[in-house]
């Protein structure tokens, strides 16, 4: 009997070690950057979203949970950074009418420039509050988005910055 307990122990152990292995975030690496996690953010996997690489949330089991995102979009050609974030301010506003622009500075990863924006809206009945930085390096629009309930946003800013501000892009 003591046996058998140890062997479903050990079974459990093994089995959960790899279920689970990648379902903590930690360093996340892509083709062309990385990014560290907080460790307490939950890798979602595939979201199935056009162009999202990434998505990773706090609390799994909450009704509305906080999320981060990264996108890619490998069509931008020319376009600047300015063009980008523009292009994006307008999907925002034509897509979420009661969509509020709070905020936008310039932002760097070591050399590189970003955009930060900060918005808020309202859909199904909750806030939300949004940043989102934006860059162009090689030819690709990179996005990282952070949202959470508004009532919440103060709180989640602190660990949606400090993993954006990991991001390195790797060396051609």
């Amino acid at each position: 009997m003591q046996k058998l307990f140890r062997v479903i122990f050990i079974f459990m152990v093994f089995h959960c070690g790899f279920a689970f292995s990648d379902v903590y975030a930690g360093k996340y690496d892509h083709n062309d950057f990385s990014i560290d996690v907080p460790g307490d953010w939950v890798n979602m996997g595939n979201v199935h979203i056009e162009g999202v690489k990434a998505a990773f949330t706090k609390e799994v089991d909450a009704e509305i949970t906080p999320i981060i995102l990264i996108a890619i979009d490998g069509s931008v050609g020319g376009s600047t950074i300015e063009n980008i974030v523009e292009k994006a301010v307008k999907i925002v506003t034509s897509t979420i009418p009661d969509a509020k622009f709070l905020f936008e500075r310039d932002v760097y990863t070591g050399s590189i420039k970003w955009r930060e924006i900060i918005y808020q809206y309202s859909d199904a009945g909750y806030s939300f509050q949004v940043v989102q930085y934006h860059t162009v390096n090689n030819k690709k629009h990179y996005a990282f988005t952070g949202q959470s309930l508004q009532t919440d946003f103060r709180g989640y800013l602190s660990d949606f910055r400090k993993t954006f501000n990991t991001w390195k892009f790797k060396a051609d």
